[in-house]
C-alpha cells in the first residue's frame, strides 16, 4: 500500500524531470546566454556525460539532496525512459 502511494507521487515527478531535460534545446537557445551556456559548451558536457548516465543516476539516487539535478541531466542526455524508470525505481 505504501509502495503504491509512493509510486503515484514519484512517477509523475520522474516523468516531469525527464521532460524538462528533453526541452533543453529550446530552453538553452532562449535563456542560456544569461547563465553563460551556449550550444558548444552544452554539447561538450553532453558528450562527457553520455558514457556515464547509469552511474550518474545511481550516484544521484544515493545522494538524495542533489538527485533532482541528476534526474534533469539524464533527461537532457535523452536517456531512454524505460531504463530511466528501471534505475530510479530499483
Amino acid at each position: 500500500m505504501l509502495y503504491q502511494s509512493l509510486l503515484r507521487i514519484l512517477l509523475p515527478i520522474a516523468a516531469i524531470t525527464q521532460l524538462v531535460g528533453m526541452a533543453r534545446k529550446q530552453t538553452l537557445d532562449r535563456w542560456g546566454h544569461h547563465i553563460g551556456l551556449d550550444t558548444q559548451k552544452v554539447a561538450q558536457l553532453e558528450s562527457k556525460y553520455a558514457g556515464h548516465i547509469g552511474k550518474s543516476l545511481l550516484l544521484g539516487k544515493l545522494t538524495f539532496v542533489i538527485g533532482v539535478a541528476f534526474l534533469v541531466a539524464s533527461g537532457m542526455a535523452q536517456y531512454p525512459f524505460k531504463n530511466f524508470c528501471l534505475l530510479i525505481f530499483w
